[in-house]
């Protein structure tokens, strides 16, 4: 992630770029959804229809 030197920019980058979204553990689709219902398995796939997520890892 680039780095900012407003602290204000930082923050907005991070919640746009990864804040509430998830990465299917089967095809790798990327989905927008709550952190827990993302870990009680509520969200499914569009793709695929699974429910096991991860969150999406800072690069």
């Amino acid at each position: 992630m680039a780095k900012f030197q407003d602290p204000a920019m930082a923050k907005a980058a991070h919640k746009r770029l990864l804040a509430d979204k998830f990465v299917c553990r089967r095809c790798k689709s990327v989905k927008k959804g709550n952190n827990l219902k993302a870990l009680s398995g509520d969200i499914t796939c569009r793709n695929c229809g699974s429910h096991k997520f991860k969150p999406k890892r800072k690069k």
